[in-house]
């Protein structure tokens, strides 16, 4: 089993929401099923902002690393993917 989650967590300005999200995600694995993240960075620069689209967190893969790993105990970061098994 596995789950994708491409492009989801940097457009999410809550941080309690995402913590759902992954929490979420991590309840529809099996154990050991692994879930793979990724982010647009967008300018890299950290400063959240609207867009006329929603809105962009601006942050670069890395820091969404704690985040996940508040939910999963077996997580990686590979480039601008984050691995986390079950």
């Amino acid at each position: 089993d596995t789950v994708t989650c491409s492009n989801v967590l940097n457009v999410i300005k809550e941080e309690n929401i995402r913590f759902d999200v992954i929490s979420n995600i991590y309840k529809l694995l099996k154990t050991g099923g692994t879930a793979y993240f990724t982010v647009y960075e967008g300018d890299r620069s950290n400063n959240a902002r609207p867009t006329k689209a929603g809105y962009q967190l601006n942050r670069k893969t890395v820091d969404y690393l704690n985040e996940i790993k508040s939910v999963f105990n077996d997580v990686e970061v590979k480039g601008k993917l984050i691995k986390a098994i079950k």
